[in-house]
């Protein structure tokens, strides 16, 4: 059951929330903060949180906890939503500090739909990641069609695949350190082509020490 809604129907993109939990069970050492922490990159989405009743279990009593709400509308026609989010639980502090959405465009330059998702995450030392995710099935038949098109752009990492999903980690220096991808059979990072192996699903790669 949820109640007392507090909602902002426009935040802004990038907001986040953090939220600290009780050891209960006395797993962790005494005064150990555990938390969550989450970053809303959802376009056109509204936010809120609402307190939510919950039972521990039989005869443990019960409380209320605050509830993340994201929610899409539309008064005007059928809604086909990714909502995107960094999730990060943690220990101590979280590792994350912010994130944006970045722009992915098919080889002749035209901006994919908001159904397929670059994130760009900026960690708390200075690293920073790129989530690449494609929407290959695309049931609505949006366009442009990643199936036919079958490659991507992302200009800003100067990235160019066909993965359907991929990591890539820059260190503090802004070099690129390590990249995993799946579903593909080529990458070309700042240029140049990597390696890669025949007939993977999977793929890793990681610097070696200059």
């Amino acid at each position: 059951e949820m109640s007392n809604f507090r909602i902002d129907p426009r935040p802004e993109p990038g907001w986040h929330g953090e939220w600290q939990f009780a050891d209960r069970h006395g797993y962790l050492e005494p005064g150990t903060p555990v938390g969550l922490r989450v970053i809303d990159l959802t376009p056109n989405a509204i936010a809120g949180i609402a307190d939510t009743w919950f039972a521990y279990g039989f005869d443990q009593g019960q409380g209320e906890l605050s509830t993340l709400l994201i929610q899409r509308r539309s008064d005007t026609e059928t809604l086909a939503s990714l909502f995107v989010d960094i999730i990060e639980p943690f220990r101590g502090r979280a590792e994350t500090s912010t994130g944006r959405l970045l722009p992915l465009l098919t080889p002749d330059q035209t901006p994919y739909g908001d159904m397929h998702a670059a994130v760009e995450i900026h960690l708390a030392d200075g690293r920073v990641d790129l989530l690449v995710a494609m929407d290959r099935e695309n049931p609505q038949k949006h366009e442009p069609n990643f199936h036919r098109k079958a490659r991507w752009i992302q200009s800003d990492w100067q990235l160019e695949s066909d993965a359907e999903w991929l990591w890539v980690r820059k260190d503090r220096q802004g070099r690129i350190i390590a990249l995993a991808l799946a579903a593909a059979t080529s990458v070309r990072v700042d240029g140049i082509d990597l390696p890669q192996p025949d007939n993977q699903d999977f793929y890793e790669w990681r610097r070696t020490a200059d």
